[in-house]
């Protein structure tokens, strides 16, 4: 086994990374003998879910899907096929602001609320969306996100 030094690790990194992602993923720690270790560590943003009992609050990894971070924080989101697009359980409401920034669903995640028995008691135009479709990012920072019934396990 090869330790690498902070420099092969970072010229390693840079032939095959982008710039973005090449700053994203490294960040060196070094110990007396100049060694480094890369480390993999996201960017995370506050979230709120709440459904009518209950309110979440976790810190989400930029990049990874909103049904993702949920599901790892135990939200109680159902999500039944773990964001393959063919059911509406996590199905959610955002708040105004989330919803602007995230905007209207894809024509592929409106047939599924069009296809989906029960959606219309809950589902509201200008707010909703599958959570499965959303990617975390930096501007949802303080996002709130209301469970309808529907959607809880």
């Amino acid at each position: 086994m090869s330790i690498l030094s902070k420099t092969n690790i970072s010229r390693h990194l840079t032939k095959v990374c982008s710039p973005s992602i090449y700053s994203s993923l490294y960040r060196a720690t070094t110990n007396s003998r100049n060694l480094s270790t890369v480390v993999d560590s996201p960017k995370k943003i506050k979230l709120t879910f709440y459904s009518e009992k209950d309110k979440y609050d976790f810190e989400a990894a930029v990049g990874k899907t909103l049904l993702f971070e949920a599901k790892k924080s135990n939200v109680g989101i159902a999500g039944i096929c773990e964001g393959k697009k063919v059911c509406n359980s996590c199905h959610v409401h955002l708040d105004k602001k989330s919803y602007q920034i995230v905007g209207e669903p894809t024509e592929e995640e409106c047939d599924i609320f069009d296809l989906a028995s029960g959606i219309a008691d809950v589902y509201v135009p200008g707010s909703s969306r599958l959570c499965c479709q959303i990617t975390v990012s930096s501007e949802l920072d303080g996002a709130q996100i209301f469970i309808p019934r529907n959607s809880l396990q």
